[in-house]
């Protein structure tokens, strides 16, 4: 066989008898279209998801800031009206107690060795409503009202109401008395004061525990009905104090001090209230 011939069957041979050659796997994997979409899309809804809260976040925080502001600015407003009427009402209450006169009572019940307990002391009033003497009282239309022992304005007399307690009881008696002043008289010590001068009289003068108890009861019922019928009040009915001492008088009067009804145990003076 020449040389030729053997280098033939020497490429044959490498060519065909060795056989089909085995492939290497491919570097990367083939591209599997349907998984790869899904994790994409899942990828994408997680973003979206989380754009998403991070806008609603900020705008329920935006939210909650806007409405806790409003809530402190209402606050804060609330407190400085509040604050503001405060400070109004303590000044008209001080023009009130400063303006007008007051009624100033004992603070302590009526017994029998404090004759002073139920004393009513009244202060000059002002130079408006009535004036500070009868004749001045007279010339400015007031009227005497026995209940009161004061003279009236007529816009807060109530002559109704005069009328039916002076039909109910009458006539009242009151005293002069000619011990010292502030010290309950005894019967010695006491002159009856015509009914038709109490107005007039200057000084002191005294009514029995019956008329006190009276006088609370026409107060009360005085100023109830200024309410109803939107009508003035003077000032010593208006004064708190004077309800009050009414108050301990009523719930005294039944003491068991020996004290009777008719006995002069209220010390008082004509007065000129402003209405």
């Amino acid at each position: 066989m020449s040389q030729k011939s053997k280098s033939r069957g020497s490429l044959f041979d490498s060519v065909f008898m060795a056989g089909p050659k085995v492939l290497s796997p491919p570097k990367y994997e083939p591209l599997r279209n349907g998984e790869e979409i899904s994790k994409n899309q899942e990828e994408w809804q997680v973003a979206s998801d989380v754009t998403f809260n991070a806008h609603t976040y900020k705008r329920s925080r935006r939210f909650l800031i806007i409405c806790i502001g409003i809530c402190i600015s209402f606050l804060i407003f609330s407190l400085i009206i509040l604050g503001t009427a405060g400070v109004l009402l303590r000044v008209i209450i001080n023009q009130i107690h400063q303006q007008h006169a007051a009624l100033v009572p004992s603070n302590e019940p009526w017994n029998s060795e404090n004759p002073e307990s139920q004393r009513l002391t009244w202060p000059e009033s002002g130079s408006q409503g009535c004036g500070h003497t009868p004749s001045e009282a007279v010339v400015r239309g007031c009227i005497f009202d026995i209940m009161t022992t004061s003279w009236q304005h007529p816009d807060c007399y109530d002559a109704e109401l005069n009328a039916e307690i002076m039909a109910m009881h009458s006539p009242w008696t009151f005293y002069a008395s000619s011990g010292p002043p502030g010290q309950r008289p005894t019967p010695e010590m006491l002159s009856l004061i015509p009914l038709e001068e109490l107005g007039f009289y200057e000084g002191t003068f005294w009514a029995t525990r019956e008329y006190h108890v009276w006088h609370c009861t026409y107060a009360w019922r005085q100023m109830h009905r200024a309410v109803e019928k939107g009508k003035k009040l003077d000032v010593f009915l208006l004064n708190y104090e004077h309800t009050a001492h009414c108050g301990r008088l009523i719930i005294n009067a039944s003491d068991h001090s020996g004290m009777a009804m008719d006995s002069a145990a209220t010390e008082a003076t004509v007065k000129y209230p402003l209405c």
